[in-house]
């Protein structure tokens, strides 16, 4: 496979997570603020993401027939006026960057966007529990330096809203697969050697995690 195909290809599996990551976000009615119109910056930022880089002028109008409809029973639609303000704000706030290329407009995600959608698709995750357990443990390893205890704190806390069980200090065990959320943690606090994911067949006397996670035990 020739460099560039390994890159699109790449990019093709960074997008595809990317867009299940924003799904999620979308589903759950995630907002920036209290108002119904702020419901439109996810929207954009969705947009923006999986598109790379897009015009002012073909996102606003063109994004009005995708999210025409009001998510929300009693809610108004929104109105190109309400797209431009909202563009308008999320660069302002730094979420995206607006530049000119040959008088036209240009959106482009910024790092603060990114780690935005991150961390509002940690707070939003949940697991895929299927009907079926597949008797394979997954293990979530982190090794944070104490300096960087807010980050180790934060990352446990999460681990243990989502259900994930505590087995040592720094070890977590869950049932179903979490990989997505470990990517987004790493991605998120700018982890790569600290955050360790395991699919694992058989752990030793396990009878005590089945029962804990209400699984018939093997």
């Amino acid at each position: 496979m020739t460099k560039i195909n390994k890159q699109a290809t790449a990019q093709k599996k960074e997008t595809k997570f990317n867009q299940s990551i924003i799904d999620k976000i979308l589903n759950d009615d995630m907002q920036f603020g209290s108002s119904s119109r702020q419901n439109i910056l996810p929207y954009i930022l969705k947009t923006v993401l999986v598109v790379g880089v897009v015009s002012v002028a073909v996102l606003a109008p063109n994004a009005m027939v995708l999210f025409a409809k009001p998510r929300k029973k009693h809610a108004r639609e929104f109105t190109v006026a309400d797209m431009r303000s909202a563009i308008s704000r999320l660069a302002t706030h730094g979420y995206i960057r607006i530049r000119k290329l040959h008088g036209e407009q240009l959106i482009e995600l910024t790092k603060k966007g990114k780690d935005k959608l991150d961390a509002v698709g940690i707070s939003h995750w949940r697991p895929k529990m299927k009907k079926t357990w597949d008797k394979k443990w997954r293990l979530v390893i982190f090794d944070i330096p104490q300096t960087e205890h807010k980050f180790r704190n934060s990352i446990r806390r999460t681990l243990q809203r989502v259900g994930l069980l505590q087995i040592q200090k720094s070890v977590y065990l869950y049932p179903y697969d979490c990989y997505e959320l470990v990517v987004m943690l790493r991605r998120h606090y700018h982890l790569t050697d600290n955050l360790t994911y395991a699919l694992v067949e058989k752990i030793e006397d396990d009878a005590k995690y089945c029962k804990h996670f209400s699984l018939a035990a093997r």
